[in-house]
């Protein structure tokens, strides 16, 4: 199967399971592809959980940023709250992957 094969057989996006079949091809079988995609996410998950950034270089960076607590209204009863400190990822993409149309 080669690269441009592999890109029709995706619809608008791709999942985990994906990306193991995907993979699945350069490994001696599809419990190594499997286990290489579940560690690689766990290692990214791990990082950004202690507020590490992730560059990957050629795809991108992942940057946690704490959010902090604020005041909001619950709209069905008025009655005001306040939110917990949360963790947000964001992502940038490598200079590569964007892509200008003019």
């Amino acid at each position: 199967m080669n690269m441009s094969d592999r890109t029709d057989i995706f619809a608008d996006s791709i999942n985990r399971f994906d990306i193991i079949q995907s993979l699945a091809e350069y490994f001696p079988d599809s419990k190594m592809a499997r286990l290489a995609v579940f560690k690689t996410f766990e290692i990214i998950e791990n990082a950004l959980k202690n507020n590490k950034k992730v560059v990957i270089s050629n795809f991108g960076t992942f940057i946690p940023k704490e959010i902090v607590p604020k005041k909001m209204r619950n709209p069905k009863t008025g009655e005001q709250i306040i939110t917990q400190t949360r963790l947000a990822v964001r992502f940038h993409p490598a200079k590569n992957l964007i892509k200008i149309e003019q």
